[in-house]
């Protein structure tokens, strides 16, 4: 295997991240992506769906953060024996607390300003739902959560349950194991509801979705990597570039269910994924720090990109400035997004892992 690239990260990005800077910068494209999907569905004005419809590619953020997710659990857990308890608990202290302050400020915003969220409604029971990450049919006849992006974290919890049970297992086995379990998941939605989320599908059959296989994705390319079996760097970029290249020929503004989904993003996620680890083991990717800044601050980006987007809406509509221009509500979801990761996130991260907690400090995971 081709050495690793020996730059350091910047100060605070665990382990994982100095040894793939290219999946800390995948998760700030991710991020992106998606602010940009929602700024241009937001700020469409009159056109038409086909008019921004090369923004709908941002939806790929998602299965990329999908494959991210299966990557980096493998490979934080392949050459150390982590306790399902453990890992359960280092994955609600990373993700759940951020997640649950903002779905909670807002249910209050909403219940306080009604008549500015006009499509929106908010009960208790859909609140609690909510931020227990199980699916259900929403006050508005939708199957999501409060805080809509929040249908991803239902996705990912769920695998997490699925991988902390397989951890007593010895890594063979596991990879076994977890992947017969999300095959078998998948095959039973496909019959029970066709291929996956649809708008009219039951919410229990949401976490059926043929998105389990990303996850898997992740968990193969991480193994490749730990076996050292790997392409040339040169044959790596041309496998990112392909992906890249696939999704840069898309046209169809939407998709009609999972499966579809699948094929038309997450298999492009597979292959950029897994081209940009490739080719930084080669040492032919070099990530800058400001690119790794913007990695690290991607779930604070992710969560509170929405109220950055609606609230300029807002804004704009009270002043009479039309539509905004893309950039705007883009760069503000970029600026909001770190000054919360520095402010919020970090800082809450820090006082939950400063808790009694000191025997399983070395087996404790980044993202």
């Amino acid at each position: 295997m081709s050495r690793m690239p020996t730059s350091m990260p910047p100060k605070g990005l665990s382990s994982v991240d100095a040894t793939f800077r290219s999946i800390q910068a995948l998760r700030c494209v991710a991020a992106l992506l998606v602010v940009l999907f929602h700024a241009s569905t937001h700020y469409s004005g009159e056109q038409t769906a086909a008019d921004h419809a090369p923004f709908y590619v941002g939806n790929v953020g998602v299965d990329i953060f999908f494959v991210i997710s299966g990557f980096v659990m493998w490979t934080t857990t392949c050459r150390r024996q982590t306790p399902p308890a453990i890992f359960l608990q280092q994955r609600f202290i990373r993700l759940v607390p951020i997640y649950w302050l903002f779905t909670v400020i807002l249910f209050f915003v909403i219940d306080i300003f009604p008549h500015a969220f006009p499509r929106a409604a908010v009960t208790p029971v859909h609140l609690m739902l909510s931020l227990a990450f199980l699916p259900h049919m929403g006050p508005t006849g939708s199957i999501q959560p409060l805080l809509a992006q929040g249908w991803t974290l239902n996705f990912e919890m769920f695998f997490y349950a699925i991988f902390a049970a397989a951890l007593t297992l010895t890594p063979p086995r596991r990879l076994l194991a977890v992947a017969v379990s999300l095959v078998a998941l998948t095959c039973v939605g496909l019959a029970v509801s066709g291929a996956g989320i649809t708008q009219d599908a039951q919410p229990w059959t949401i976490l059926l979705s043929p998105l389990l296989l990303e996850f898997l994705g992740g968990i193969v390319l991480a193994w490749l990597v730990e076996r050292g079996t790997w392409p040339a760097p040169i044959w790596c970029w041309a496998i990112l570039l392909c992906g890249v290249g696939v999704l840069s020929f898309e046209t169809l503004p939407q998709f009609d269910d999972d499966g579809q989904r699948l094929l038309r993003y997450g298999g492009p996620a597979f292959l950029i994924v897994g081209g940009a680890v490739g080719a930084e083991l080669g040492g032919w990717l070099k990530v800058s720090r400001h690119l790794m800044l913007l990695g690290a601050a991607s779930y604070s980006i992710y969560l509170t990109h929405t109220f950055v987007i609606s609230a300029l809406g807002k804004i704009a509509w009270v002043l009479g400035l039309g539509v905004l221009p893309l950039a705007v509500p883009v760069v503000a979801s970029i600026v909001v997004g770190v000054a919360t990761y520095f402010v919020v996130e970090r800082p809450l991260l820090a006082a939950l892992k400063s808790q009694p907690a000191r025997p399983t400090a070395k087996s404790a995971m980044a993202r």
